[in-house]
C-alpha cells in the first residue's frame, strides 16, 4: 500500500507565532508546509509552487516595495 504524496501548502503570516502555530497544524494535518513572512516571500513562493492550499494572514506586511499586499495576493 502506497502513501499519497502530501499536499503541499504555504502559510503566509507577519507574525512569528502566529505563522509558526499555522503551519504546526497544517504540518499535524500531513501536509508539506512552506512559510513566508511577508508579501514579496508569499508571492514568490507561490510562483516557485503553486501550492492548492494558502492559509493567509490578511494583516500581511507587503515586506519588498511594490510587493503585494494580502488581499493583493488573493487576488
Amino acid at each position: 500500500c502506497r502513501t499519497p504524496p502530501a499536499m503541499h501548502t504555504l502559510v503566509a503570516a507577519s507574525d512569528p507565532a502566529l505563522r509558526a502555530a499555522l503551519a504546526e497544524a497544517v504540518r499535524a494535518a500531513g501536509h508539506e508546509v512552506t512559510d513566508a513572512a511577508d508579501g514579496a516571500a508569499a508571492w514568490a513562493a507561490y510562483e516557485a509552487r503553486r501550492p492548492p492550499l494558502v492559509v493567509l494572514d490578511l494583516g500581511l506586511a507587503r515586506g519588498a516595495a511594490g510587493a503585494p499586499d494580502a488581499l493583493e495576493l488573493c487576488r
